[in-house]
């Protein structure tokens, strides 16, 4: 009896090790699935305002954009490239 007592001591530290080791697993895994929601997120941003400034750039249907307005434009395209490369490089 002593015995069977002991063992089952045993066994229940090794189920607790165990449980406690897949409970990190488990853990690990929700982290990582935030940051990648995170960053599709991050990159559909990135995307659209690079669609936007393509779309002002090259619309032949509107009047010419003045200097200005294209340095401004070609600024927010190069700044959303340079975030676009950061979250996937």
């Amino acid at each position: 009896m002593h015995q069977d007592l002991a063992s089952l001591l045993k066994q229940t530290d090794e189920l607790r090790a165990h449980m406690d080791q897949l409970r990190g697993g488990i853990q690990a895994a929700h982290d990582q699935s935030r940051r990648l929601e995170y960053d599709a997120a991050s990159i559909s941003e990135c995307m659209t305002s690079i669609q936007k400034c393509v779309r002002l750039v090259g619309n032949n249907r509107m009047a010419a954009l003045s200097a200005r307005d294209m340095r401004k434009v070609m600024g927010e395209l190069e700044e959303s490239v340079d975030r676009l490369a950061g979250i996937i490089g």
